[in-house]
């Protein structure tokens, strides 16, 4: 019995050290390193580093009237034209989970599915969103949940405006109403997202 209780006391030593442990997330040039989640992203070379932006709120979570608090840290890449850019956001929940169907509730969503980079799975959605401004764009989301409880949620966002030639907003909401130039432009999207924000595996 002493030799178990010895064993549960390290192990507690242990864990306690472990969440103490505070997550290191920078970024160096147009490279953004997080050791918790474990994540290395390199945004494309146009794209410059403009803010890092961190928010608590309390939020009530799973449609539950249950208020929870959320630590939320984004990391922005924009280019010079801000026409095209990226983000890295982080969600953490200091009492409670995220679902792992994390596409669940987003409207109008004209593609999605997995994508494995280095042996994670993460779930991927685009569609299109309407800034306060007016102004349309193109949005990929990547994410996973992870952490120990499902209590963290990665995701990486990479967006293009759309040009005031193309059609608007209210013309990209049902997938299956998409013309063929419409197609054409969502397959390019998708080929730039691949170019401009690559994952590299952690050390």
């Amino acid at each position: 019995m002493k030799k178990l209780i010895g064993i549960l006391l390290l192990l507690s030593i242990f864990l306690t050290g472990c969440a103490g442990m505070a997550a290191k997330r920078e970024v160096q040039g147009n490279t953004f390193y997080s050791s918790q989640p474990d994540l290395i992203v390199k945004m494309a070379p146009e794209f410059k580093y403009i803010d890092n932006k961190n928010q608590t709120e309390s939020v009530a979570i799973h449609s539950e009237e249950v208020s929870l608090s959320k630590k939320v840290e984004q990391f922005i890449f924009s280019d010079d034209s801000d026409q095209t850019g990226g983000w890295v956001r982080i969600s953490t929940l200091r009492n409670g989970f995220f679902y792992q169907n994390i596409n669940n509730g987003i409207k109008n969503v004209l593609e999605s599915g997995n994508e494995n980079h280095h042996g994670k799975k993460y779930q991927y959605c685009v569609f299109v969103n309407k800034n306060k401004q007016g102004k349309c764009a193109l949005i990929k989301r990547s994410g996973r949940v992870t952490g120990a409880s499902n209590n963290t949620l990665l995701e990486i966002y990479y967006a293009e405006r759309l040009k005031d030639n193309e059609p608007s907003c209210g013309l990209w909401k049902e997938a299956d109403m998409l013309t063929r130039s419409q197609e054409d432009r969502l397959k390019q999207f998708m080929t730039n997202s691949r170019e401009k924000i690559q994952f590299y595996p952690e050390n």
